[in-house]
């Protein structure tokens, strides 16, 4: 569809919502002829090794951070530095991002005549999980 002005064209944008729902009868399911013993083991172990390289992950930022100066105050990293350099050449460089939270329990102290609308458009999510039992 365009409008009267040339080079302006209105974009309709549709939007489809589509509830798939998967029903399984079976509550427990054998897994003894099947690979699944292997899986959980290099399951359990990824676990562990992304724990331990979040750790170090962790730990080798903090020290970058130490060396452009910075100071951790509660949890974030105060300093001034921008950038760091190795023989002149830009190595790292400290950014922001900006995040917007909505603080639901503050907004409804101050308008609780809004709850019911505030219900009306709050809806849970629920995920599927994956938890090992050993």
């Amino acid at each position: 569809m365009t409008n009267k002005v040339k080079g302006v064209v209105d974009t309709v944008v549709a939007v489809r919502t589509t509830t798939t729902t998967i029903k399984n009868d079976t509550k427990i399911i054998a897994l003894d002829q099947t690979n699944a013993k292997e899986l959980l083991e290099k399951f359990e172990a990824n676990k562990a090794d992304k724990a331990t390289l979040e750790a170090q992950y962790k730990a080798l930022q903090a020290e970058i951070y130490s060396l452009l100066g910075y100071k951790k105050v509660g949890d974030k990293w105060i300093g001034v530095a921008d950038e760091g350099t190795i023989d002149g050449v830009s190595v790292v460089k400290v950014g922001t991002q900006t995040r917007t939270n909505f603080d639901k329990e503050k907004f409804l102290q101050e308008n609780p005549e809004l709850l019911p609308l505030v219900e009306a458009f709050t809806s849970e999510s629920t995920n599927t999980v994956l938890k090992t039992t050993r």
